[in-house]
């Protein structure tokens, strides 16, 4: 087993945090948050612009620092710059596999989550292990950490529809709109 600040230290991969001079809904700068990433949406937030900021390259990790959000996914493209309460990992994609980081490391974000006995507890991301192994293997684990991270956003999807229909026909039926049938 390695950590992912040994892999930072090997130079295999980043860390990078927010800055903190950020200054949130001040600005015109899409901006990922917490929450967004929580749903797996796009950015929601706005910031002033900075050239301190992390942009969200293709293929980076997005992490919680927060442990009652155990969120790791990879980015799709590249996007918004990264809110407060998350990390980037960026990683050499020659030397390890960003998918089979993002399972381990959502692994390691769902253990702090049980272990931790307050809301505001930090998901440590260098703190993170995951097993050594060829990237060969790597890119197995990594297709599969995927399908799996892909079901889940359909999922989270089909609810939210679910959860649409139902308030529509709650609100119609309460208006009139519609009416019960037999």
């Amino acid at each position: 087993m390695t950590t992912i600040g040994e892999l930072a230290k090997a130079g295999v991969l980043q860390i990078l945090r927010v800055s903190p001079r950020i200054r949130m809904d001040e600005g015109t700068v899409p901006v990922l948050t917490l929450d967004d990433a929580a749903r797996g949406r796009g950015p929601t937030g706005s910031a002033a612009p900075d050239e301190d900021h992390v942009r969200i390259r293709a293929r980076d990790i997005v992490v919680s620092q927060i442990a009652r959000h155990p969120i790791a996914r990879v980015a799709a493209a590249d996007g918004p710059v990264l809110g407060p309460g998350l990390t980037v990992v960026r990683v050499d994609p020659s030397r390890t596999d960003p998918d089979f980081d993002a399972g381990w490391l959502r692994l390691g974000a769902r253990g702090a989550n049980l272990r931790s006995s307050t809301s505001s507890a930090r998901f440590d991301v260098r703190r993170a292990r995951l097993p050594r192994v060829t990237l060969a293997e790597q890119a197995e684990y990594g297709a599969a950490f995927r399908r799996l991270a892909d079901l889940e956003t359909a999922l989270r999807a089909a609810q939210e529809a679910g959860d649409h229909v139902l308030t529509l026909g709650l609100e119609g039926l309460g208006a009139g709109t519609l009416r019960p049938r037999a």
